[in-house]
């Protein structure tokens, strides 16, 4: 579940710091910057790698909530300035099936 994958997440962080720690030790500030801008990119990357199928679920359980209401367009809650159907709780339901 999503814990799980929080986790393996904290794991990578914490693997990409000692991975920094360790071979950045001896190097001056530049070369500093450049390996933790590169670690930082490759610990991204997973991580986007791990998150993908949640987003697709979640992208994929707001397809059938609208297509069940029969709902054209959805929008972000925080656009909407006033009326429309909050179904938040409606693909949270659907995700966990």
């Amino acid at each position: 579940g999503i814990q799980d994958l929080l986790q393996q997440i904290q794991s990578l962080r914490e693997a990409a710091q000692k991975d920094y720690n360790t071979r950045s030790k001896d190097l001056p500030p530049g070369e500093r910057k450049a390996l933790n801008d590169t670690i930082a990119r490759a610990e991204a990357q997973r991580e986007d790698a791990l998150m993908k199928p949640v987003g697709d679920k979640i992208e994929a359980s707001i397809k059938a909530v609208a297509g069940e209401k029969g709902l054209p367009a959805i929008v972000d809650a925080g656009i909407v300035v006033y009326g429309g159907i909050d179904i938040t709780a409606d693909v949270i339901a659907k995700v966990k099936q």
